[in-house]
């Protein structure tokens, strides 16, 4: 596959109708509590593993104008009465519109039920967003904004982020099964039928009859396959650990509402990544080609130029060689998180079931950008299964866990992948961070890591 011309900053879960797909992270066995909030609850409230959600009522409806608008939902199982939606494709939309100083930067990318893409990118009037705007108005979408569901099913889902010139946002979230979605405030027609009048006063089309998905978009963009040098620890010869790394020493601990991510996340001033693409500054990335989840290959984008750059395909560690064959629908090890340094791209890919279905899982491994995207080592198996790992000096920061299993914090050498310190910790890693810290008389490095019940602070040296 070639890689297509594309921008987008919105990613929406990859709904599949399915059911009992793998273990719950739930490693009390109870229900997952109901996360405090102050804010009115005019909406379904589920105390069971299915989160929580609530509007905020109080919410004003006309925030001024748009800075950036992220919108995503599937609609692959609807059918529309109305004439104008009903030929339009059906599928997974990713939508990402920017106000520059020209206008408007619109970004769309369409995937449906065959992961085959279709994307978008093109120059508008900023009155598009204006138009917006009113939709969010009139339908009172801002009393959204905080309301935030999941459960560990398969199925409906949307994203909503929408940053204004005046500071204030509107951010709503839900994912997996009907159960999640709001019964208010949110309609996917809405956006679908917006997009579309959008694209259309622009010459672009999402009509099935006017283009076929995987004709369009593309550039000519060679695509690398890349080689699995194998399913334990490898090391290309002579390459030499570093001689220091960082230290880490625990802070305290507390226990989380295990569904208050957005929470965490408001703390530490940083925001909940994407599921299907990354990016740390110099590129973007984005994964794409999974059955279920976000899948093998990826896009590199050049921030710089807007330039895509590579096409990576990494099937041949999609499925283990260990996999047991019964379970063959929860193994695919989908790309979880990618970030580079120094020319280097270390990339975790991982399933998201038990070890014992796919012993040969979780890993991650590094690549040489400059040598054609070779894998120049890759991590002893079991290291990596969080949805991200942070990258610190010679060191990077990851983490292994799920239900009935061991739980650790890793720290791997930058230039080998060799683990270097190991820490037990209570559950299952699920994201690390590493930011700066202002005390009265310096700046420290601290670390910032959210287990499925736990959250942890350690002191970076």
């Amino acid at each position: 596959m070639k890689a297509e011309i594309y921008k987008i900053l919105i990613l929406t879960t990859m709904l599949v109708a399915a059911t009992g797909l793998m273990g719950c992270t739930d490693k009390s066995g109870g229900s997952a509590p109901v996360p405090d909030t102050d804010e009115e609850i005019d909406g379904p409230i589920d105390g069971g593993t299915d989160g929580s959600g609530s509007y905020n009522t109080d919410k004003a409806t006309d925030l001024g104008n748009i800075v950036t608008a992220e919108i995503g939902f599937d609609n692959s199982s609807y059918e529309y009465p109305e004439k104008e939606l009903e030929n339009l494709i059906h599928g997974v939309y990713e939508i990402r519109i920017e106000r520059t100083d020209t206008g408007a930067d619109v970004n769309v990318k369409v995937t449906d039920g065959y992961s085959d893409a279709k994307r978008f990118n093109f120059e508008a009037d900023e009155k598009v967003l204006d138009e917006l705007q009113e939709i969010i108005k009139e339908h009172e979408v801002a009393k959204l904004d905080g309301y935030y569901k999941r459960n560990t099913a398969l199925g409906e889902g949307f994203d909503l982020e929408i940053a204004y010139e005046s500071g204030d946002k509107i951010s709503a979230h839900a994912k997996g099964g009907y159960a999640v979605m709001p019964d208010k405030y949110w309609d996917e027609k809405w956006f679908l039928a917006y997009i579309d009048r959008v694209m259309r006063d622009y010459d672009y089309y999402l009509d099935y009859e006017e283009n076929q998905l995987e004709d369009i978009g593309e550039a000519d963009i060679p695509e690398q396959v890349i080689e699995n040098p194998g399913w334990e620890y490898y090391c290309d010869a002579g390459r030499v650990a570093a001689d220091d790394h960082v230290k880490l020493s625990l802070i305290g601990t507390e226990p989380n509402e295990i569904v208050d991510d957005d929470v965490w996340f408001s703390n530490i001033g940083e925001q909940m990544p994407d599921t299907n693409q990354r990016e740390d500054g110099r590129y973007r990335y984005y994964f794409y080609g999974g059955e279920y989840y976000s899948g093998y290959m990826m896009d590199i984008e050049d921030l710089e130029t807007s330039e895509f750059i590579a096409t990576l395909n990494l099937q041949s560690m999609y499925y283990s060689d260990d996999y047991v064959d019964t379970d063959r629908y929860y193994v695919d090890e989908n790309i979880k998180h990618a970030v580079s340094k120094d020319g280097i791209l270390y990339i975790c890919m991982a399933h998201n079931t038990y070890a014992s279905s796919a012993m040969h899982n979780a890993y991650i491994m590094a690549l040489d950008m400059n040598d054609d995207y070779r894998v120049i080592w890759k991590s002893e198996p079991l290291t990596c299964n969080a949805n991200n790992f942070a990258v610190e000096g010679n060191s990077i920061i990851c983490g292994y866990g799920f239900t009935n299993e061991p739980d650790y914090l890793y720290v791997l050498d930058r230039f080998t992948g060799e683990r270097v310190e190991t820490v037990k910790l209570k559950t299952g890693p699920e994201y690390f961070f590493v930011k700066d810290f202002e005390t009265d008389s310096s700046v420290e490095r601290r670390l910032y890591v959210r287990t499925y019940d736990t959250n942890y602070e350690f002191e970076v040296e």
